[in-house]
């Protein structure tokens, strides 16, 4: 069930909040943009805001928009799944794992179009624009190594960007506690610096990767 139980705060002054931050993939090899939230999964909803901005590539691998992964086999991440290597016709698959390598496919979604997903909601649905994509278990070990980023993932060590995405908002509940632990907007800092700041914590967040954030 979608919670509306938090009321957005107030950015720091000089702060300008934006529309959304956009990250242009992973060229030449790079890491991209990416923000490390430093929130772990532990029976967690994800509600986001967010617009595939990149052309779908055959590279039979995952466009991620957020993720983590640990030694301990635990991952959660959204993504689209970019064209199934026994059916090259299929692209921009919604798709969401915990505790396994495979992907689950959420029923075809156009992910070039802004999306509101509730990812892992009480009832353990994942729902795009209202519809119920699929169901998918929780996280159970806290503690992760790893922790979630955003226009990224964690894979080992490393991040790994392979798709551009916009984000227009996020917002991170625990459900076993039904606690707000991060809602992420868009912002520019007082130098002009494109970043984001969670209302939960008052903290600003900055590209950890390489390159500049687009933002609108």
């Amino acid at each position: 069930m979608r919670r509306n139980h938090y009321q957005q705060g107030t950015i720091p002054a000089g702060y300008t909040l934006l529309n959304y931050l956009e990250s242009n993939g992973n060229p030449s090899g790079s890491t991209g943009q990416y923000i490390n939230t430093g929130i772990d999964t532990y029976k967690l909803e994800t509600e986001i805001k967010f617009k595939e901005c990149q052309v779908s590539q055959p590279t039979y691998k995952l466009q991620l928009v957020g993720g983590c992964w640990n030694a301990n086999n635990n991952r959660y991440y959204i993504s689209s799944h970019i064209h199934d290597r026994d059916d090259a016709s299929a692209s921009n698959y919604l798709c969401s794992v915990t505790k396994s390598n495979t992907p689950i496919r959420l029923q075809l979604t156009d992910l070039t179009k802004i999306n509101v997903v509730i990812y892992n909601n009480d009832y353990n649905q994942i729902i795009c624009n209202g519809e119920v994509k699929g169901t998918i278990p929780d996280i159970t070990a806290q503690g992760l190594t790893n922790k979630i980023l955003l226009f990224a993932g964690v894979e080992g060590n490393g991040a790994i960007t392979r798709s551009s995405w916009r984000i227009y908002y996020v917002k991170f509940r625990r459900k076993d506690i039904n606690k707000l632990v991060g809602y992420f907007v868009p912002v520019q800092d007082s130098q002009g610096v494109p970043c984001m700041y969670d209302y939960v914590s008052k903290n600003t967040f900055y590209n950890q990767g390489t390159g500049t954030f687009l933002y609108a």
